[in-house]
């Protein structure tokens, strides 16, 4: 009685013996499966948490609204436009988030002297 490990080398060695020289051979996962009888899997989620988040996307997972989140934009590090919408690396809104979870303190420290005219510097204001 062959193991199932055997029986697919042996099916390699033919598939191999079959080809040409320098030829090449490409599996699907579905072929895969069926050259080793393995039971059909179901479909993987796409991995979207690698992909760098639009002004929508963020405004989402930070339950703001998108005007908001585009008016962070330019605080945040990292973030870029690609054409004229947004788009925020993981790692640079999380930098972003913890900077601002910081206390005054601290961001004094990190910032210098206190600007007490900064409050002129703020969008919207009609002073």
């Amino acid at each position: 009685m062959n193991s199932p490990a055997l029986d697919l080398v042996e099916r390699l060695r033919t598939l191999a013996a079959a080809l040409p020289a320098d030829g090449s051979v490409t599996f699907s996962r579905a072929d895969l499966e069926a050259l080793t009888g393995l039971e059909p899997t179901a479909e993987p989620k796409a991995d979207t948490t690698l992909a760098d988040l639009t002004v929508e996307g963020l405004a989402e997972e930070l339950r703001r609204s998108p005007s908001t989140v585009r008016g962070w934009a330019p605080q945040i590090d990292g973030a870029y436009r690609l054409g004229r919408e947004w788009r925020f690396p993981r790692a640079a809104v999380r930098a972003w988030l913890d900077k601002q979870k910081e206390g005054p303190a601290e961001r004094k420290a990190a910032g210098g002297p206190a600007d007490l005219g900064s409050w002129r510097n703020v969008k919207g204001s009609d002073r």
